[in-house]
């Protein structure tokens, strides 16, 4: 795994990330709150993992936490993410063991200047990774791991054989 203590953004990054932190906090005070914890502020640098190459290892990307409650997480980062894709997110509190949090995302919007706000739901949290350094291992022994894939798996081929009806049924209409 990627050395997550050496982890540090630049000023210019975290500049741009606080910038739109508090842009989107402006835009939430006029939003009802639809969450079912209270959210706390927590804005801190983080490191974010996610699953690639058909789910055998993980790639990071530097990101920054907007808040957290009690079941999730609120991210800003440059990435876009899919509804119900697993990420893992490293906080590295100084003078502290790192905290992994790992969990499915529920939303991803985009924000500005290629940066996405990303919510996450909490599944699981350690001093160790999750599934960061060994997704296989994580997958046989994480049910909702496993499962966030096969939901992908089966909503791929399910899309992927509509358009397989849908081609037929045009050429069946056009005879």
């Amino acid at each position: 795994m990627k050395d997550i203590e050496t982890f540090h953004p630049t000023p210019v990054m975290m500049k741009m990330l606080d910038a739109l932190s508090n842009k989107l906090a402006q835009e939430r005070k006029s939003n009802v709150n639809r969450r079912w914890r209270e959210r706390k502020p927590l804005k801190a640098p983080c490191k974010v993992f996610f699953l690639v190459g058909g789910a055998n290892r993980t790639m990071s990307i530097s990101a920054k936490t907007r808040n957290i409650s009690g079941k999730g997480l609120g991210i800003v980062v440059k990435r876009a993410f899919h509804q119900d894709e697993p990420v893992e997110v490293c906080l590295q509190p100084a003078g502290r063991p790192p905290l992994f949090m790992a969990g499915l995302t529920r939303f991803c919007r985009y924000v500005a200047d290629g940066f996405f706000e990303v919510g996450i739901e909490l599944m699981v949290a350690k001093p160790e990774a999750i599934f960061a350094n060994n997704p296989i291992q994580a997958l046989q022994a994480l049910p909702w791991l496993a499962e966030s894939l096969q939901r992908k798996h089966d909503s791929a081929f399910m899309n992927d054989q509509r358009r397989k009806i849908e081609k037929v049924d045009k050429l069946v209409r056009a005879k």
